[in-house]
């Protein structure tokens, strides 16, 4: 079986299984054709890990600390500047969306930021 052949095989089985009311066989030759995969496409580069062993990285919530009058993200930059400057690469902020529970991770909208 030829490379899109297979591709081909492998998409109907996941719309059939998620589309099943649906034509999955003209979904599939629609989605075929906007990948293009006729056409000339250009290898992707191999995987570069930019991280290593020495890296280290901060998880946060975005509001963890506030002071009166500033947004809570100048006020942890400034926090992390002034007590973790050269020790901290990285800063992970934890989801930022409105949300109902779990702080944070029970979003109600991922396209509204809070």
């Amino acid at each position: 079986m030829k490379k899109k052949e297979l591709l081909r095989f492998r998409l109907l089985n996941h719309l059939q299984f998620i589309y099943p009311d649906i034509d999955q066989q003209q979904l599939a030759d629609e989605l075929l054709a906007i990948m293009a995969l006729d056409q000339d496409c250009r290898k992707p580069k191999p995987y570069k890990n930019n991280w290593n062993e020495r890296d280290v990285i901060t998880i946060t919530y975005g509001d963890t600390f506030e002071r009166e009058g500033e947004v809570p993200l100048s006020t942890l930059k400034e926090f992390l500047d002034k007590h973790f400057d050269g020790v901290i690469n990285a800063v992970h902020i934890l989801p930022f969306y409105p949300w109902r529970t779990d702080d944070g991770f029970s979003v109600i909208n991922y396209k509204q930021v809070n």
